[in-house]
C-alpha cells in the first residue's frame, strides 16, 4: 500500500513538473515570437523608408547612390550532377543602387546587375529549416521563425543567375521587387550621368568650333569692308 502511495506521489510529481515545462515553454515562445516579429517590423520599416527615399533621390538626381540593404548574401545558382541549386558566395555584405543598376559588396565578392540587362526578376521565400542543430533547442518548435528572401536577377550578360538573399517578410521582399521593377523600367531609358556629362562636352566643342568658325566670318567680311 505504501509503495502504490509513494508511485502514485511520484506520478502526480512528474505530471506537476510537466506541466511547469510546457507552461514554461509557451511562455518563452510567445515572448520569442514578440521580439522577433517587432525586430522585423522595425527592420521592415527602415528597409521601406530606405527604398522610398532612394526611389526619389535617383529619380531627382539629388543622391549618385543609395544603400538599400544590408546583412545581405549573395547567391549563385549551381549545377550539381544535373541539379541546380542556390548557393551562397558571400555573406554579410550590402546592396547599393544607383543610376546604373544594383551592387553587392561583400567581404570577398562584388557583384553589379545594370537597369538596362535585367532579364526579370525572380523572387521567393526559402524557408527555414524544420530542425537547425546550431539553434537553441527550444528555438526549434517556436511557431514564428526567421525567413530568408531569395531575390534572382537573371542578365543578359552572364549565364549563371545570380542574386541576394535576406531577412525579412514576405511583404518586404515584394517591396524590394518592386523597387527593382520601377527601375528596371525607368532608368534602363535615362543615360547615365556620365554620358550626359560626355554630350554636354562634345556638344560644347561643337558650340565653340562654330562659334570660332563665325567669329572668323565675321573679321573677314569686316576686313572685307575696310577695304
Amino acid at each position: 500500500m505504501a509503495e502504490s502511495d509513494q508511485s502514485t506521489g511520484e506520478t502526480i510529481f512528474m505530471l506537476i513538473l510537466l506541466i511547469v515545462f510546457l507552461y514554461a515553454y509557451v511562455a518563452y515562445a510567445r515572448a520569442k515570437s514578440e521580439k522577433l516579429k517587432k525586430e522585423l517590423d522595425s527592420k521592415h520599416k527602415l528597409i521601406s523608408d530606405k527604398l522610398v527615399y532612394a526611389k526619389q533621390a535617383l529619380s531627382e538626381g539629388t543622391a549618385e547612390s543609395v544603400e538599400i540593404l544590408n546583412n545581405v548574401n549573395l547567391a549563385e545558382t549551381r549545377i550539381s550532377q544535373g541539379v541546380q541549386s542556390l548557393q551562397i558566395i558571400d555573406s554579410s555584405g550590402v546592396v547599393i543602387a544607383d543610376e546604373k543598376g544594383l551592387t553587392f559588396i561583400g567581404p570577398h565578392r562584388r557583384m553589379a546587375w545594370n537597369w538596362s540587362k535585367i532579364i526579370h526578376i525572380i523572387s521567393n521565400k526559402q524557408p527555414p529549416r524544420d530542425f537547425d542543430l546550431n539553434a537553441p533547442w527550444l528555438e526549434n518548435f517556436i511557431p514564428v521563425k526567421k525567413s530568408m528572401q531569395n531575390i534572382i536577377l537573371p542578365v543578359s550578360n552572364r549565364q549563371k543567375n545570380s542574386g541576394f538573399q535576406f531577412q525579412a517578410s514576405d511583404s518586404l521582399r515584394a517591396e524590394v521587387t518592386d523597387f527593382i521593377d520601377f527601375f528596371k523600367e525607368e532608368m534602363k531609358n535615362i543615360k547615365p550621368k556620365s554620358k550626359q556629362r560626355k554630350n554636354e562636352k562634345e556638344a560644347t566643342v561643337i558650340v565653340n568650333v562654330n562659334q570660332t568658325i563665325t567669329d572668323s566670318v565675321i573679321q573677314g567680311n569686316l576686313t572685307n569692308i575696310d577695304n
